[in-house]
């Protein structure tokens, strides 16, 4: 199952279910927390870096931290959230909607806690943002919802990655337009360790 793990979390990353009754705006006080633990379904997303004083820079990984919120909504729930299409744009709009369906054929979604850490906007214009973040999804399983059966890890997979995300302004906030996983033996990886 670790082909799906990845698509879900990294193919992502990343980030409640339909029934857990947070939409995108109430969430959005929860994860504007200097640090923050968000329930969305049987997952915990763990956002494990301080916002920074840059009023900028916070107001991006805000947006950032609601669109993986909205990403897991959309996983948890088997269909693209509403709200999910006014965070991602282009290709990370197409491979949000390729995770749903990937789950949906292996029935899985995600359970236990996602976190995400050493979280940095790394380039900021009026015009875009990079932000940078590392993902440990070391105590992630698959999980089939209608039983509840968790699958364990491959031997060997590869459970943390250094996410890069490219965001732009849309409408009031920041949307994601791509990202990129940077997993081992890659060596630029190496800067989110193995904790």
């Amino acid at each position: 199952m670790a082909a799906p793990l990845a698509l879900v979390v990294f193919g992502l990353i990343a980030l409640s279910s339909c029934s857990s009754g947070q939409s995108a705006s109430s969430s959005t006080a929860t994860i504007d927390a200097p640090t923050a633990s968000i329930q969305v379904g049987p997952l915990t997303e763990t956002f494990a870096t301080a916002l920074p004083d840059d009023a900028a820079k916070a107001s991006v990984i805000k947006d950032w931290r609601e669109s993986q919120v909205l990403w897991e909504k959309s996983i948890q729930g088997s269909a693209v959230v509403t709200n999910a299409t006014a965070y991602y744009m282009g290709s990370a709009l197409i491979r949000l909607q390729s995770a749903v369906s990937t789950d949906v054929a292996y029935h899985i979604i995600l359970s236990g806690t996602n976190r995400l850490y050493d979280t940095t906007v790394t380039a900021l214009t009026a015009h875009s943002a990079t932000l940078t973040a590392c993902d440990d999804s070391s105590k992630v399983l698959d999980e089939d919802p209608s039983t509840g059966h968790t699958y364990p890890h491959d031997s060997g997979a590869v459970l943390t990655f250094l996410t890069i995300w490219q965001l732009v302004p849309a409408n009031g906030h920041w949307a994601v337009t791509s990202y990129s996983l940077i997993a081992a033996p890659d060596s630029r990886e190496r800067v989110c360790g193995t904790s």
